[in-house]
């Protein structure tokens, strides 16, 4: 026996408005080809903008919570955490410890707005952006 996915929210109401779209067309293609004479059924438009009008707040629901939830936790740099920091008169990689060379050391220095601060081997300078 097979396991059924769940759906999201945000899918059932796409496959409610897909339902009533094709209801909808199976009711022009009723009244138009076998009764000769057009009709329409209300409560199929009511419920298409009903569906629609739900999915556009829960679009909006998602995007405002992944914006208020971007905002509760910003971006850490690299260079923050304690166990990461070296001192800036040591000549090794803040994020692994391996010995730098002056050049490193002194392109590091140089770019301290780039780096945070920190001294960084070349593998991890790539990393701290």
């Amino acid at each position: 026996m097979s396991r059924r996915k769940k759906l999201s929210i945000s899918m059932l109401l796409v496959e409610g408005i897909a339902l009533v779209c094709m209801l909808k067309v199976f009711v022009w293609v009723i009244g138009n080809n076998v009764m000769k004479s057009p009709f329409s059924v209300p409560e199929l438009d009511y419920a298409l903008f009903g569906l629609g009008a739900l999915l556009v707040l829960r679009v909006g629901y998602v995007v405002v919570k992944a914006k208020v939830s971007n905002k509760a936790a910003p971006n850490k740099p690299v260079g923050d955490n304690e166990l990461e920091l070296s001192s800036i008169d040591e000549h090794v990689c803040a994020y692994c410890g391996k010995a730098v060379s002056e050049k490193v050391w002194n392109y590091c220095i140089a770019n301290s707005h780039r780096f945070h601060g920190g001294i960084y081997c070349y593998d991890h300078q790539r990393s701290v952006r």
